[in-house]
């Protein structure tokens, strides 16, 4: 996805219109690529890009999504920065608390939606990330 930079924020979620009874909505998403870094746990990873400026990602397009994967990154050299929008793969576990403690609160509880908890109600994440390199059908990212 691709947009302008703006002040305003995102949140992680997924919203609908309201209903009159509380059906469960079902979104199924094909992943069009994968991302690969230097950190294999959450352990050690940064938390903030300015903790580990210089910290990179690649970005592979999925050629199961596109035939030719190049194709669908032609003009994106002229953007300074995407948007990425993911998974996250690693959460394990099922259940969401709607209060949590994070690291600099000092143990101060707090709304689930007011964090960058990665462990969310829907998996998805969104971070802005300054594209690097295009080669193919391979993306060079820094996180912003």
């Amino acid at each position: 996805m691709l947009e302008n930079l703006d002040s305003g924020q995102m949140g992680y979620g997924l919203c609908t219109e309201a209903s009159s009874s509380d059906s469960k909505l079902e979104v199924n998403m094909q992943p069009i690529g994968y991302i690969e870094s230097w950190f294999n746990t959450k352990n050690g990873t940064p938390r903030q890009p300015s903790i580990s400026p210089l910290t990179r990602g690649l970005l592979t397009i999925s050629r199961s999504v596109f035939n030719n994967p190049a194709h669908s990154v032609e003009g994106l050299h002229e953007f300074s920065h995407v948007w990425v929008l993911f998974i996250f793969d690693k959460n394990k576990g099922k259940h969401t608390k709607a209060k949590v403690r994070p690291p600099r609160l000092n143990g101060k509880r707090v709304g689930l939606f007011a964090t960058r908890s990665p462990h969310r109600p829907n998996p998805i994440g969104l971070t802005l990330a300054k594209l690097d390199k295009i080669e193919g059908k391979t993306w060079g990212l820094f996180e912003s």
